[in-house]
């Protein structure tokens, strides 16, 4: 459960409470996987009954979190230390001390992992394509865009002067089907769509431009790209500009081209090791305490 406010809390959060053209900072997004850690701790010493491992997971999930943050999806450096932290260590300490002092021992029964383990799946697997994307948008540090705007089912000229690697941009909400090809240098090739596709890209109010395929250019010359879609040729046919291929640090730069399936798997995977795992008490009884009959 902590691996929600590791990832697609702090994304979603932030997405859903600022503007798209925002982006968020290092203490915007630690806030809320540090904020969780005393309840982390808490669950940790009543389930193993010993208070300085359940502060030795929180010290590592402190430090897996600021990993996270720092290198697989890397957002503006801010300064991380803030007031309310005093609080989570204080937190963490008692949750710790609470949790190691239960001694009601009960065994979770069967059907609640059951249905845990499959509601934390379905979730898991829904939220993972959606945490990408939004981790996508949050390491880009160069959007890429430009150049002239051109629609759907009109051919569009360009001259590159230097080779090198493309990108497509959708401008507005970017189409579901999209089927373009380049012509140039001799052949004609197939644009490559990308499975997560990355987005929020813009100046102001002015447009939102989504990264939706990319395209080789081998050599200098004259090209020629043509884009169909579902609803060209008429007044609601999509608008699509050329650019360089945004720069997304970290894992995120990779996930976004990897099958959507792929990432969904990953994401369902806590769910999975919850159903393969056991229904053991939530901590070993401590010695001396015998069950009452």
């Amino acid at each position: 459960m902590w691996l929600l406010f590791l990832l697609p809390a702090p994304l979603l959060g932030y997405a859903l409470s600022h503007r798209w053209e925002e982006r968020e900072d290092l203490g915007d997004v630690l806030a809320w996987p540090i904020g969780a850690l005393p309840l982390l701790v808490t669950m940790i010493a009543a389930r193993t009954g010993s208070w300085w491992r359940a502060l030795a997971a929180g010290a590592g999930c402190a430090a897996l979190s600021v990993a996270t943050w720092v290198w697989a999806v890397p957002v503006p450096r801010a300064p991380v230390w803030q007031p309310w932290m005093l609080a989570v260590v204080a937190g963490c300490l008692l949750g710790a001390m609470a949790g190691h002092r239960r001694r009601h021992v009960r065994r979770i029964p069967r059907g609640l992992v059951v249905v845990a383990g499959v509601l934390l799946a379905f979730v898991g697997g829904l939220l993972a394509p959606v945490t990408v994307l939004l981790a996508a948008e949050a390491a880009t540090s160069s959007p890429g865009y430009g150049g002239d705007w051109f629609d759907a089912g009109v051919a569009h000229s360009f001259t590159e002067t230097v080779p090198g690697e493309r990108a497509l941009f959708a401008v507005g909400f970017p189409p579901d089907r999209v089927d373009c090809t380049v012509t140039g240098a001799g052949a004609t090739r197939a644009v490559h769509a990308l499975p997560i596709r990355p987005g929020s890209y813009g100046d102001g109010d002015f447009a939102s431009f989504d990264w939706i395929g990319t395209f080789d250019v081998p050599a200098a010359g004259d090209y020629t790209l043509l884009c169909h879609t579902p609803a060209e040729g008429t007044r609601w046919a999509e608008t699509f500009t050329l650019g360089v291929p945004p720069r997304i640090g970290g894992l995120a730069g990779s996930a976004v081209h990897w099958p959507v399936a792929v990432i969904g798997l990953l994401g369902a995977c806590p769910g999975l090791l919850v159903l393969a795992g056991r229904p053991y008490p939530l901590r070993p009884r401590r010695r001396g305490i015998e069950r009452q009959v």
